[in-house]
């Protein structure tokens, strides 16, 4: 099978390289970290995070909302972005392949707002990363499978085998590791399993995923400058 270039997934991760730059580079000259391996390498403190926009529950209570567009684009450091970029790779190559990159879109803008007020509601006081989106690409994937959108044999047994697990050992690890949001990860899932669910027998314009990813790094953008 002769497969397109997943110009959609290949963009989001590109957005996410060019935050983890741009934001390590800020970080820096502000003092938060000391060199380059600080900045971009090692897991950056709290108060970095936090003055790069992560979503940091006073000031969400403050009105600082569009918190939830930027949270979801930064990471901790090297080793938290590159997980959750070779799963959004792995997850948006499927999802793209068969549901388009609308849905895709679609898909990863849902799931990341929900990921981030999953965690909001539960009262967690800082959450920053892609992983609510990452999940919610992989309960999206099972969607497809569920709907029988996937024609692909091995493509429908390795989402089965991966989407599962992936879905499984995130989700819970929550629970006992301290350096992961559970609520933020269930947000996620919940939301990209319900819109893959919701979503499958049903004909969306490719617009409105372009559309809410336009807004969604709109508000983002303008949180960075004006917040």
């Amino acid at each position: 099978m002769t497969r397109a270039f997943p110009w959609a997934t290949v963009g989001l991760v590109l957005v996410l390289v060019a935050v983890h730059l741009v934001s390590g580079w800020t970080s820096w000259q502000a003092g938060y970290v000391s060199d380059a391996w600080g900045a971009w390498v090692a897991e950056r403190p709290d108060n970095a995070l936090i003055a790069s926009g992560g979503l940091f529950l006073p000031f969400v209570g403050e009105g600082a909302w569009w918190r939830l567009a930027t949270g979801p684009l930064l990471h901790q450091g090297l080793s938290h972005l590159l997980g959750n970029v070779v799963v959004l790779l792995a997850f948006g190559f499927m999802v793209e392949e068969y549901a388009g990159w609308g849905r895709l879109l679609l898909a990863v803008v849902v799931s990341a707002v929900g990921g981030g007020v999953f965690a909001v509601r539960a009262g967690v006081p800082l959450v920053v990363g892609a992983s609510g989106a990452a999940l919610g690409l992989a309960a999206a994937a099972l969607g497809l499978v569920a709907w029988r959108g996937v024609t692909d044999r091995v493509d429908r047994g390795l989402i089965l085998v991966c989407a599962t697990a992936y879905l499984v050992i995130e989700t819970l690890g929550g629970l006992w590791l301290t350096h992961v949001s559970f609520p933020a990860h269930l947000g996620g899932a919940a939301t990209g399993l319900l819109l893959a669910l919701g979503a499958a027998p049903r004909r969306f314009p490719t617009w409105l995923g372009g559309g809410l990813a336009a807004v969604f790094l709109l508000v983002a953008c303008g949180g960075w400058l004006l917040g």
